[in-house]
């Protein structure tokens, strides 16, 4: 079945990587290199200060679940998605693949945009998965699963959520996910 998620992150973990940051250790650095040797350590050490002490996770927590989050199992493997329908009568479902090393968020600006109702009275029902592997998505415990096998998955969790036929994109591994979805399933992508 398909089940509401609610992202949660417990406070020992948030704590518990405030302390591994703090804890640090920093390496030696040739004076004025800039980014010549590898990562920057001054760089560095802002992100992880900013990291653990001026980061509010709840605060993100939040603004992520004002979205309709769901997980379901589809051939015995738990996918994590958002879905969010579009407004009025004429909707067309879209399927957004995020690439790697990356995540659903990179679509949060959108959402609103492409389900918003436009001028010709189109808009579009989004779903918008987590790779296997990424998100809240499950690990995989066993090889084999490439873009093939994501491409059947999320066949599978379109043909679930009742679309027959749909839009798809992808950016970056998304994208080969993608394009095997148009190979493997021609009748049902349409774009």
């Amino acid at each position: 079945g398909i089940e509401p998620y609610t992202i949660f992150v417990s406070p020992f973990s948030i704590e518990d990587l405030r302390e591994r940051l703090g804890r640090a250790r920093w390496p030696d650095e040739i004076e004025d290199s800039g980014w010549q040797y590898g990562a920057n350590k001054k760089y560095l050490e802002e992100l992880c200060t900013h990291w653990g002490h001026g980061f509010d996770w709840k605060e993100q927590e939040d603004r992520l679940n004002a979205l309709h989050h769901y997980c379901a199992k589809i051939d015995g493997f738990g996918l994590h998605f958002i879905h969010e329908q579009g407004e009025g009568e004429r909707r067309v479902p879209l399927l957004l693949i995020h690439g790697w090393p990356d995540s659903f968020t990179r679509f949060l600006k959108l959402i609103p945009l492409l389900t918003k109702k436009g001028p010709n009275g189109f808009s579009f029902d989004l779903v918008v998965p987590s790779i296997p592997g990424f998100g809240f998505s499950e690990k995989p415990q066993k090889p084999g699963m490439g873009v093939p096998r994501i491409a059947e998955l999320f066949a599978g969790l379109m043909k679930k959520l009742g679309y027959d036929k749909f839009l798809v994109h992808g950016g970056d591994w998304g994208s080969n996910i993608a394009e095997q979805l148009a190979i493997s399933h021609p009748r049902n992508v349409t774009g």
